[in-house]
């Protein structure tokens, strides 16, 4: 490319847009909707006037299609607003975002696997070691994965909880596979 091109170029940007469709399901749960087949073009020996019939006619899909979005918006922003409304109104303020709390409940979510903790659900408390086990691998995944980019402070909580996580799952596993004597 010469000179010249590049700077006719260099102005020049881009747009990007998406032409997807969104609906909220049944569930609740938001959906992507199957994309509506284009009007076949008209012939191109028929007359402008039914070009323009059907340009008028794509028209008013579209404002639908814009219509459906920005519903879909409302409909999302309405969910997450009450969302909020009942964080706020709780008892108990939800907790800051961090790493360390986040480490800190996928270890709870471990102990309540363990069956020390009662599954805040149920109210039941049950030993499920396959997924305590899945848990600690996850946060081991976790260790992995954020080497090198963790503080001191956050580095030495994550290899804290999972030793006691593992230590734990020693402990359990022996006492499941032990031969139970009366």
């Amino acid at each position: 490319m010469s000179d010249r091109e590049n700077e006719k170029d260099k102005g020049k940007g881009f747009t990007v847009s998406d032409k997807r469709s969104f609906v909220i399901g049944e569930n609740g749960q938001v959906e992507e909707q199957a994309e509506k087949e284009a009007p076949s073009a008209a012939p191109s020996d028929a007359p402008e006037v039914e070009s323009k019939a059907a340009e008028a006619a794509q028209e008013p899909e579209q404002k639908g299609d814009r219509q459906e979005k920005k519903s879909l918006r409302d409909r999302i922003k309405e969910k997450l607003n009450k969302a909020e409304d009942v964080e706020e109104e709780s008892d108990h303020p939800m907790p800051e975002i961090n790493f360390t709390n986040f480490i800190l409940s996928l270890s709870t979510s471990a102990m309540m696997h363990f069956g020390e903790i009662q599954d805040p659900i149920s109210g039941k408390q049950e030993r499920n070691i396959a997924l305590a086990k899945q848990t600690i691998d996850l946060l081991g995944l976790l260790e992995e994965k954020t080497r090198g980019n963790l503080t001191d402070d956050e580095k030495r909580f994550l290899e804290s909880i999972l030793f006691d996580l593992r230590m734990r799952f020693v402990e359990y596993n022996k006492q499941e596979s032990s031969p139970k004597t009366d």
